[in-house]
């Protein structure tokens, strides 16, 4: 926790986030002992993947921290973590066979058990699933999860249409939550089954009639839908999901859920954008203290709508943000910084600027953006600037020394590129996870 708190301090300082982490990785090699450089990396890959939104970044760190400590149960699961995001499920169930050997509590080791055959499962790989199932199912006989999948692992191949004809037939009569089990039980047959049968796309759909929020079929169907490169009906599918929610925190982690799958596993920048700033928008009337990457999601955003010159809307993303109940005082400043620059260089509104760099002042008085405002416009506070100093001039007459020409403070960066914003006073915001994610790691992947 400790190096935890320091990670966080470094960052605040910095004005280039990423100059601090790759001296925290340099650093990190430099631990007396294999075991302290894992747990260095795991906190190191912690921060990337929920501060900085560099999933690639940290899924490096994450396979470091694993291969000079095959133990490390927290790097492993993370890592599964970000790979089942991705989509990659074969990479999941190496990942658990790993964890499943490290792990010596019996209780853990089940659960793993149960997640293991559930992934075989959903690869279609019936076989490999059932040892898995079998054990999982019996040191957990409360496990639902774990007894509708043995039950679609064991449904007898020569009988399998009349064993989901009578499940369907139940999933009629019964309420919500039974109907939405039952049918994905039916579903996950079906793809063993006859997995290209219009059947096994509608009966997900209806799982989620009955749970829209049902993890396992919403995943199932996303996959589906990815594989006939429906995009849109994703897209739609994202948006109904979040709108079947009634709570506007729970809204805001289901956006940035989905924002980041869009980066990861389908590579669109646009959508992610999008969603992060729904995410932004629902943390924002509420607060951000659960979302600790609020502020390299707010530079994505902000980069992409540079790149679409929507100018107006930049602004008003940064009143919003600025708005925000209890928001630390240091990331007000960097989101004012943005809004500054912006109103200033691009839509050229003096009063809208001198607002934004106020706020900035009073936090760091410092800011090299600020000092470039003044000098050009007068102080932020409404005093006159201080005069700058005359230059020595030459005798015998004096003359009338040069306008000073300013530099161009920076502008938002066209597009999302993996490097810091540089309008950050304090505390830079980081850039947009746009960078590939990092192949598997080929060792670990062997040995699972």
């Amino acid at each position: 926790m400790e190096l935890r708190t320091e990670i966080k301090r470094r960052l605040r300082e910095s004005r280039n986030w990423l100059d601090v982490i790759d001296q925290l990785e340099h650093e990190a090699e430099q631990g007396p002992t294999d075991a302290e450089k894992s747990q260095r990396f795991f906190e190191l890959a912690e921060t990337c993947d929920e501060v900085l939104l560099q999933k690639n970044r940290a899924m490096q760190y994450y396979q470091r921290a694993l291969k000079l400590n095959r133990a490390n149960a927290q790097a492993l699961g993370r890592l599964r973590d970000i790979y089942e995001e991705m989509g990659n499920l074969d990479m999941v169930a190496k990942l658990l066979e790993l964890e499943m050997k490290v792990s010596t509590d019996a209780g853990q080791r089940a659960h793993l058990q149960g997640l293991l055959g559930r992934a075989r499962l959903d690869l279609r790989q019936r076989e490999q699933a059932m040892p898995h199932l079998v054990a999982a199912a019996n040191a957990r006989p409360d496990d639902q999860g774990i007894a509708e999948a043995l039950a679609v692992a064991l449904a007898d191949a020569g009988n399998w249409l009349q064993e989901a004809e009578r499940l369907q037939a139940e999933a009629e009569t019964a309420d919500t939550t039974t109907a939405a089990r039952l049918l994905l039980r039916v579903a996950r047959i079906l793809a063993l089954e006859v997995p290209d049968d219009p059947a096994y796309e509608e009966t997900l759909k209806r799982v989620l009639a009955n749970d829209p929020q049902n993890v396992e079929a919403n995943f199932l169907l996303e996959q589906h839908l990815a594989l006939k490169q429906r995009m849109d009906e994703i897209a739609d599918l994202h948006e109904k999901r979040a709108f079947a929610v009634a709570d506007e925190h729970e809204r805001a982690a289901l956006y940035r859920t989905f924002a980041s799958l869009w980066a990861l596993r389908w590579n669109d920048e646009e959508r992610m954008a999008g969603f992060y700033r729904k995410a932004l928008e629902s943390y924002y009337s509420e607060g951000v203290e659960d979302f600790p990457g609020h502020l390299a999601a707010f530079n994505i955003v902000r980069q992409i709508l540079a790149v679409r010159e929507e100018w107006d809307e930049a602004v008003e993303l940064c009143s919003m943000a600025l708005a925000v109940p209890n928001l630390p005082p240091e990331d007000g400043a960097v989101i004012a910084t943005a809004g500054g620059l912006i109103a200033w260089r691009e839509l050229h509104d003096e009063n809208k600027a001198r607002a934004f760099f106020r706020r900035v002042a009073a936090v760091a008085p410092e800011s090299l953006e600020v000092q470039a405002f003044e000098k050009e416009h007068g102080a932020v506070g409404g005093k006159p600037a201080p005069a700058p100093a005359p230059e020595p001039a030459p005798e015998p007459e004096p003359v009338t020394p040069p306008p000073v020409k300013l530099a161009e403070a920076p502008k938002p960066a066209p597009a999302p590129e993996p490097a810091p914003a540089p309008a950050a006073p304090s505390a830079p915001v980081a850039a947009a996870p746009s960078a590939p994610i990092a192949a598997p790691d080929s060792d670990i992947a062997r040995e699972a």
